[in-house]
């Protein structure tokens, strides 16, 4: 029985969520995030996700200002008066304080701030794993397109119309692209027509050839050309291109072999030589500041005394090596893909082995140093 009781429990909270995300989404934003997210891959705009980030930022934010803003409040004093207070007198004190407006105001404002940074940092997250889905559906449906014409063109030889020959080319093997045809056949079975869906399809996402592919569709539909003769036509530039791109791609594999040596080797290499060279000379200047004032010298040896701050240094190292590859990721998608949006599996791919290079190095390269000038 406790299953059964259960379910309905969850469905209403999950609907509580539901409309709990509908609220903190404005309803004229919503047509448009609906759009976006199925362009991602989802059915619909995941109200309860949005509901469960707000809560969690909302608490995330109040345990910011209870641990850090609350003790720094300033305190608040009534006067004596020398006698009891009846409770609209004490209510009159307290909304005339201006300590305790001050912190009112302060605490508000903090929160606000905490509760929009840390809204945003998520959500500006979420939505760059939305563009690499979105990218990943892009690509999908570029690489399965000079098959699915062709098919079209089949089946246009065959006598048939174009809007029957996209309707029977769409196949399971084609995902993503079989799944927009449907919707676009669903659209044109409403009513719309079919060029103005074709061209609608071609403009939804980031991709110049599925824009000039079905925007010429559209066109060669509507101005009654022969549709096969097209789409062939289509089909021999779709491949040229690919093959352009590979050979582009082939040419610059030297680049992306010389950026990611760079990144993952001599960066951190560097820096740990950097370092060590750094604990050196504060040895150095410490033993010459035990030596005091030489004749002769023109510097003051006892003033030579250089202090370091190891940890920052080691942190800031740290930083300098992830930022790089976060930068080397970026421009190596941009030269392998041709797109910013799949940087995200550069980055992390890159940022990983860059640390551990770097954790690699630094260990072994600080028990070198420390055996080398141990009688400093």
């Amino acid at each position: 029985m406790k299953p059964v009781e259960s379910e309905p429990k969850d469905k209403k909270r999950a609907s509580a969520l539901a409309e709990l995300g509908k609220v903190i989404i404005p309803a004229k934003i919503r047509p448009y995030l609906r759009d976006y997210f199925m362009k991602a891959g989802f059915n619909d705009v995941p109200y309860v996700f949005i509901a469960i980030v707000f809560i969690a930022s909302l608490f995330t934010a109040s345990l910011y200002v209870v641990y850090n803003v609350f003790p720094t409040l300033g305190a608040v004093v009534f006067p004596d008066v020398g006698r009891q207070l009846s409770p609209f007198e004490s209510f009159g004190l307290v909304i005339t304080n201006p300590a305790i407006w001050l912190n009112f105001f302060k605490v508000f404002a903090f929160l606000f701030l905490a509760l929009v940074a840390t809204l945003g940092i998520i959500f500006l997250l979420f939505y760059l794993i939305c563009e690499y889905l979105i990218y990943r559906r892009t690509v999908a449906m570029e690489k399965v397109l000079p098959d699915f014409l062709r098919q079209v063109s089949q089946n246009l030889k065959a006598g048939l119309t174009l809007e029957k020959a996209l309707w029977a080319s769409i196949d399971p093997v084609y995902k993503e692209l079989g799944y927009e045809i449907r919707l676009l056949a669903k659209r044109v079975m409403v009513g719309e027509d079919l060029s103005e869906g074709l061209l609608t399809f071609g403009k939804k996402y980031k991709s110049s050839e599925l824009l000039r592919t079905f925007s010429l569709l559209s066109e060669s539909n509507k101005s009654g050309s022969e549709m096969a003769y097209i789409v062939d036509r289509v089909v021999e530039s779709l491949e040229k291109t690919k093959s352009l791109k590979d050979e582009i791609r082939a040419t610059s594999s030297a680049y992306m072999i010389f950026i990611s040596f760079i990144v993952v080797v001599i960066m951190p290499l560097l820096f740990t030589l950097a370092y060590n060279l750094v604990i050196v000379l504060e040895k150095l200047s410490k033993r010459f500041a035990n030596v005091g004032n030489v004749q002769g010298m023109p510097v003051n040896l006892s003033n030579l005394n250089i202090v370091v701050d190891t940890a920052l240094v080691g942190n800031f190292m740290k930083g300098a090596v992830i930022l790089s590859a976060v930068s080397a990721g970026m421009l190596i998608s941009i030269i392998s893909e041709g797109d910013l949006r799949s940087s995200i599996k550069y980055v992390l791919l890159y940022a990983v082995l860059s640390f551990i290079s770097f954790t690699v190095i630094f260990e072994i390269l600080n028990v070198v140093f420390a055996g080398l000038f141990s009688s400093l």
